[in-house]
């Protein structure tokens, strides 16, 4: 489980509030939205108004979730009907939504926020490919538009995931973590076990575990995070093979040489973290995670072994 950190994410949220209010806000759909502001002030529990809801934070979506639980009564149909606009979002084709000349759906949302692989499971791209028939991703709802359609269209409900990640999650009910609260610092993280003395050449010498605070358990357990990742084990074999070729010292020295070395193209390397990542083949960074599928793996692990002179 990765964060997701969107660059420019104040133009990202006015785009996003834009492209959407000002298609509800034509005249042919003003009675749609004003119904819609008018419930929320009869039903004071949310205090937010729908322009504000479409940009409100991880937390308070969870608070306006809990609280709309407790409306006994059927959503009017202004609410309902946010689900089929939100179908319509998700099609590139069919979006009414734009900013400014452009189209504004789930292909260009999914590009704004920069992510390429799959937060949930770090292990999927999600990249989209111009003008396909079909998106590699899928928009993840943490609070599914059926239950929850006010929140259907809410920038910070609406996950980049893989299509096994986003159908083992469903609209199965647990605590789920959003990759977009930043408050969250506890994440999972991976570990492995030495089982034997045997664990370059046998894969049943290693154990990889993935620790975690009691509330990402649902959301581990319903999309079978633990139990994918025990068939990488192979991933983490070449990581301690790594680590025994790994030479610090040589390394720095490498850097050392490299960083001024002016050859076609640019640099070749900046510094050791940038030599790091060629070695390892990935990025190690919690800021970069989101580049590369099993880089939240390999930086836990390496961080593990690279601390332990017995591996």
């Amino acid at each position: 489980m990765i964060p997701i950190r969107i660059n420019k994410v104040a133009e990202f949220k006015t785009d996003h509030q834009n492209a959407i209010m000002d298609y509800m806000g034509a005249p042919s759909r003003r009675r749609k939205l004003a119904a819609i502001d008018t419930w929320l002030k009869r039903n004071a529990i949310i205090k937010q108004t729908f322009v504000e809801i479409l940009v409100a934070p991880p937390a308070d979506l969870r608070n306006m979730a809990k609280q709309l639980e407790s409306i006994p009564k059927e959503l009017p149909a202004s609410i309902r009907s946010l689900r089929e606009l939100y179908e319509k979002f998700a099609s590139e084709k069919k979006t009414p939504f734009k900013i400014g000349s452009n189209k504004y759906g789930a292909y260009s949302f999914v590009r704004r926020t920069g992510v390429t692989v799959c937060p949930y499971c770090n292990r999927n791209y999600v990249i989209n490919v111009p003008n396909a028939k079909k998106r590699t991703s899928q928009l993840d709802h943490i609070w599914g538009k059926d239950k929850y359609p006010l929140l259907a269209l809410s920038l910070f409900n609406l996950v980049p995931s893989c299509g096994p990640c986003n159908h083992s999650k469903g609209a199965t009910p647990g605590n789920y973590y959003n990759p977009y609260d930043g408050s969250v610092k506890n994440l999972p993280s991976f570990h492995v076990t030495l089982l034997g003395s045997n664990f370059f050449e046998n894969l049943d010498h290693l154990r990889i575990d993935l620790k975690y605070p009691p509330g990402f358990t649902s959301q581990i357990e319903n999309m079978y995070i633990d139990r994918l990742y025990i068939e990488h084990r192979d991933l983490v074999q070449e990581l301690l093979k790594k680590k025994r070729i790994y030479n610090h010292v040589y390394s720095q020295q490498l850097v050392k040489q490299l960083s001024k070395l002016k050859v076609p193209g640019g640099l070749l390397l900046r510094d050791t973290t940038d030599f790091v990542n060629l070695f390892l083949g990935t990025f190690i960074s919690p800021d970069e995670f989101h580049k590369r599928p099993f880089a939240k793996l390999t930086s836990d692990i390496w961080g593990q072994i690279f601390k332990n002179s017995k591996i």
